[in-house]
């Protein structure tokens, strides 16, 4: 079973994984949101402005995602990443009664930093597709879209569910 833990220099965020392949290092970067609590950032493909953007999420929310990842990577292996992939969806739909897109983004650049480390890269965009397939054939009923309008206060996001919105 993998090991993961983390570490925080100079605004630098060290996830550090020790694995039977050996051990591993992600390096993120980190910003502290308005209630003064540090956050990763990750890129994060959005799917209504199609376009990669970055975002942030709590730590160590994001390091459990890489945990749970790491768990079925050495359960199923790393040949079956679509499966993993909607195992991981799953999991997040079962806590949370939903997956929202940038949520379903967090899984896919958590999979895809930590498949970077191990096997020495990863296909962002085949991971980005694989996820989008699997919401749309498994979990369109659980899945939400952030859609961003323009309104008289700037910009304000709101979501529809999947099954609405036209990819």
């Amino acid at each position: 079973m993998a090991v993961v833990n983390y570490n925080i220099e100079d605004n630098k965020l060290h996830i550090i994984i020790q694995t039977t392949k050996g051990n591993f290092q992600i390096l993120a970067d980190t910003i502290v949101d308005p209630e003064g609590d540090r956050c990763v950032i990750y890129d994060c493909y959005c799917i209504s402005l199609k376009s990669v953007r970055k975002s942030a999420t709590d730590i160590n929310y994001y390091v459990d995602k890489i945990k749970r990842f790491l768990d079925y990577y050495e359960e199923i292996g790393g040949s079956f990443l679509k499966i993993i992939m909607f195992k991981m969806i799953q999991d997040h739909i079962g806590q949370h009664g939903r997956i929202i897109d940038n949520d379903l983004m967090m899984i896919v650049s958590a999979m895809a930093q930590t498949i970077k480390v191990i096997e020495g890269g990863c296909d962002f965009k085949t991971l980005i597709d694989s996820a989008i397939i699997i919401a749309l054939n498994q979990f369109v009923d659980k899945t939400f879209i952030t859609i961003y309008d323009q309104t008289i206060y700037g910009v304000q996001p709101r979501l529809i569910p999947l099954k609405e919105y036209s990819i």
